[in-house]
C-alpha cells in the first residue's frame, strides 16, 4: 500500500459539490500510513453534515474495495475550502473553514 495507490483511488472520487476529483482539486491535504491504518486529511467545499457523512462513507468504501489490506480508515475533512487547483483558473467558494473528524474501520 503506497501513497501513490491511495491518490490513484482518490482520483476516481469526485468532491460532492464541485464534481471534480479530490486529487485534481489538490484537496488531498495529508496521507498518513501506520501499518494497515490509514489517516486521510481532505479538503471539501461543503459544511453540511449529511454531505460530509456521505462523502466519508463513499471514500472509505472505495478505499477498502480497492486496497483490501487496509484495516482502518480515518477521514478528516477541512470544510469550507475556498480555493482549489484548476489548470485554467483558481475558483473561490464562499464558506467557513471547520474541521470534522470521524473514524470508520
Amino acid at each position: 500500500m503506497t501513497e501513490k495507490k491511495i491518490k490513484e483511488v482518490l482520483s476516481n472520487i469526485k468532491e460532492p459539490v464541485l464534481n471534480i476529483d479530490f486529487v485534481k482539486l489538490d484537496f488531498v491535504k495529508g496521507i498518513s500510513l501506520n501499518g494497515k491504518n490509514l489517516l486521510l486529511k481532505l479538503g471539501i467545499s461543503d459544511t453540511n453534515e449529511v454531505v460530509l457523512d456521505d462523502a466519508r462513507k463513499k471514500i472509505t468504501e472505495e478505499l477498502k474495495r480497492s486496497i483490501p489490506e487496509i484495516n482502518n480508515i480515518e477521514v478528516n475533512f477541512i470544510t469550507g475550502v475556498t480555493e482549489h487547483k484548476n489548470e485554467k483558473k483558481v475558483r473561490s467558494i464562499t464558506g467557513n473553514k471547520k474541521h470534522y473528524c470521524s473514524r470508520f474501520g
